[in-house]
């Protein structure tokens, strides 16, 4: 359901018997049920349950409201996106999709999440088209959108243009009548950034030139966001995007995608050791991968795990 309604927040749904009712709750935090509840002896209650989960209204099923889209004869035909930009004092910004089917959507339940959406800023003269990015971070990790700012105006690196933190939090969905939760439970935060839109991603290159371009001038920024002091932890062919059509030196190439991302200066290597679950396994360094096999000899990732990453998309 959350691949299919990439606009849900959470899932609430029941399993029933004969003489037992349980609501179970999906989130990206995981998922959590209520004890067995007998309902002959507790009809009233029941009923509650029944009409919670067949409400009409939207954010009660667990759909993002800020999420809207028009349908004609039972198609859905356009959309928009509401967010309030936490950039320009909660000033309300609303998007045009242009697709209303999402351009990536992670499948995964438990996780971040992340879903992007290419869509039009209804305000430029011309119009301009940008990409919105939602995903549900860990609470008390760094947001996206503070390591975009960092980087703001670094060539080879995504540009954000407007942010809006603290969408949502799977603990609000949960509700306090419930037993503590279990010592595992993360809880995450939707966080929403609207991005500037460029190319495909590198594996749709042309010609060696363009990916050689596009690649140099990623690594570039690569240097420069270091300087910053910001890591990326996650270099991928999916990652580095073309730039657009007749790009100058400097923009062939983007770097996108800070979820993995953390602060860590020239002098500095991440607090984080080089775990497994850092990047994407076909394009990490030995270091990490050698965390596959041992776990007590992961180092610290740093610059040099990124730049071999690099090399492997190379």
């Amino acid at each position: 359901m959350f691949f299919q309604q990439p606009n849900r927040m959470f899932v609430r749904t029941l399993v029933i018997t004969e003489h037992h009712v349980r609501l179970l709750h999906f989130d990206r935090s995981g998922v959590r049920y209520t004890p067995l509840l007998n309902i002959h002896r507790n009809p009233c209650t029941f009923v509650r349950l029944i009409l919670g989960v067949s409400s009409h209204k939207e954010e009660v099923l667990g759909l993002d409201t800020n999420i809207q889209r028009t349908i004609k004869k039972g198609k859905k035909v356009a959309g928009t996106i509401k967010m309030v930009d936490s950039n320009q004092k909660q000033k309300i910004v609303i998007y045009d999709l242009i697709d209303i089917h999402p351009a990536f959507h992670r499948a995964a339940l438990c996780g971040r999440g992340t879903t992007c959406w290419h869509a039009r800023d209804r305000r430029g003269s011309p119009l301009e088209d940008v990409l919105i990015k939602d995903a549900w971070r860990v609470e008390g990790s760094i947001s996206e959108h503070t390591l975009l700012q960092n980087v703001k105006g670094v060539n080879g690196v995504a540009q954000m243009l407007h942010f809006c933190d603290g969408l949502a939090q799977t603990k609000d969905f949960r509700g306090s009548q419930l037993p503590s939760e279990p010592p595992n439970f993360l809880n995450r935060v939707c966080r929403r950034v609207v991005l500037k839109k460029y190319g495909r991603s590198l594996k749709h290159f042309a010609s060696q030139i363009q990916a050689i371009g596009a690649l140099r001038d990623s690594l570039v920024g690569k240097r420069i966001q270091f300087q910053r002091s910001v890591l990326h932890r996650d270099i991928s062919m999916q990652n580095i995007l073309l730039g657009l059509e007749d790009a100058l030196p400097g923009l062939r190439g983007i770097l996108i995608d800070f979820d993995m991302a953390v602060k860590a200066g020239p002098r500095e290597t991440s607090s984080l050791s080089s775990g497994r679950h850092t990047g994407t396994r076909m394009y990490q360094s030995l270091s990490v991968l050698d965390s596959y096999s041992d776990t007590s000899a992961a180092t610290a990732h740093d610059y040099l795990d990124d730049i071999e990453s690099f090399f492997f998309v190379l």
